[in-house]
């Protein structure tokens, strides 16, 4: 849908109430929308035909994030395989010296990073163990009759717009 199909008014109050920095509505455009007069039937068709519209953008604008994603990864592939490429050089030639240009600087640091061995077994208190609830499994449960403490399964009405 395109956003001369929606009403004039909801299009004008939406349009001048978007946060330009985070594209987000404030609570006085939705108090606006609910002001106006109309049919509710035909205000909720307007505000739905905006959603279409809204959707639409952002899969258009997700496209192009994916294909300029992918144009900037081959870029830092590149850019990592030629570094990789230029410390093996300069180390091999000149060794750790730094060189300086208008343009660009070369410097070496030091740095220490642990490596642990494929298989290496840790003891507990240097790992970590992360836990989160299986919602799935619990799910499963309680459908099945049994009672989870502290969880339970809710019924919850969702919108859909196509």
């Amino acid at each position: 849908m395109k956003l001369w199909e929606i009403s004039d008014q909801i299009e004008r109050v939406i349009a001048d109430s978007i946060d330009r920095e985070t594209g987000e509505l404030d609570e006085a455009a939705l108090e606006s929308l609910s002001e106006l007069e109309g049919d509710l039937k035909v205000k909720a068709t307007n505000v739905a035909l905006y959603i279409v519209g809204e959707i639409a953008e952002g899969r258009a604008v997700e496209e192009h994030a994916k294909m300029l994603a992918k144009r900037a990864s081959g870029h830092k592939r590149r850019a990592e395989k030629l570094k990789s490429y230029l410390e093996r050089h300069l180390l091999h030639h000149l060794g750790a010296e730094d060189i300086s240009d208008p343009r660009v600087q070369i410097k070496w640091r030091t740095s220490r990073a642990v490596e642990i061995e494929e298989g290496a077994v840790l003891p507990d208190e240097l790992t970590r163990v992360t836990v989160a609830p299986d919602k799935k499994a619990i799910t499963e449960r309680i459908k099945a009759g049994e009672k989870v403490k502290g969880c339970s399964l809710v019924e919850r009405r969702n919108m859909s717009i196509s």
